[in-house]
């Protein structure tokens, strides 16, 4: 259980810097060129404008959108895998409760 905790922790907490990731680089291409100039060759729409950005911007911008997607996959996961356990988890205690309570074993 507490391992399931500080995996679902975990990919939350990917996700979250994967966002930061995401957002510093949309800021920065909001200083760039809006033509295609020297290492400026990768077209991205941002706020309705088309930016430009290098060719190590682009593969990080990528990169970092699938790994979002991934880590959104595993919290998801691992958030539903987490509700199962505890749901089991209150039902055994609710079902011990009331054999105590008829004065059941």
């Amino acid at each position: 259980m507490r391992l399931l905790v500080i995996g679902l922790i975990a990919a939350w907490a990917v996700g979250l810097a994967l966002l930061l990731v995401d957002g510093h680089l949309e800021i920065v291409a909001l200083t760039q060129p809006a033509i295609a100039v020297g290492p400026y060759r990768h077209p991205l729409m941002i706020k309705g404008a088309v930016r430009y950005l290098t060719d190590s911007q682009e593969r990080t911008y990528a990169m970092v959108h699938y790994f979002m997607l991934g880590s959104l996959a595993t919290t998801l996961a691992l958030a539903a895998v987490y509700k199962t356990v505890v749901c089991r988890q209150e039902a055994k205690e609710r079902q011990a409760k009331v054999r105590r309570l008829l004065g059941e074993k």
